[in-house]
């Protein structure tokens, strides 16, 4: 079975001259694009599926284990993951805005109206 999820990793305090070689044994583990790098941080984040039974937490240890031999010394590495197939979703209800209504604090901005009624 997979779970489909989205990883970020942002790698900090890697020596500078292994920083290519850190970046590339990281995206063996899990591909993802640079997001951003700088000089003091590698930064990115992809989608994609863990494969027989592998939970966020074994991946993130591969990751960071990657990133640590890559580099020959410790690095702070940072690993973000959300499970996509079950996420979140917060609606409010009707009443809560109806009472927020009441309280005066969903009336519209007038200079806001002023400027939906003239197109901009």
């Amino acid at each position: 079975m997979s779970r489909a999820y989205e990883f970020s990793i942002e790698i900090t305090g890697f020596k500078y001259d292994r920083a290519s070689e850190v970046w590339e044994a990281v995206t063996e583990e899990w591909p993802c694009e640079d997001d951003g790098s700088t000089d003091d941080s590698l930064y990115g984040s992809s989608r994609g599926s863990l494969r027989g039974g592998m939970t966020a937490d074994e991946m993130a240890r591969k990751i960071t284990w990657a990133a640590w031999k890559a580099n020959g010394a410790y690095c702070r590495v940072a690993v973000g993951a959300i499970c996509l197939e079950d996420p979140d979703v917060y609606v409010r209800p009707e009443s809560e805005y109806d009472q927020l209504k009441a309280e005066g604090l969903m009336n519209p901005d007038p200079v806001k109206e002023e400027e939906h009624a003239d197109g901009e």
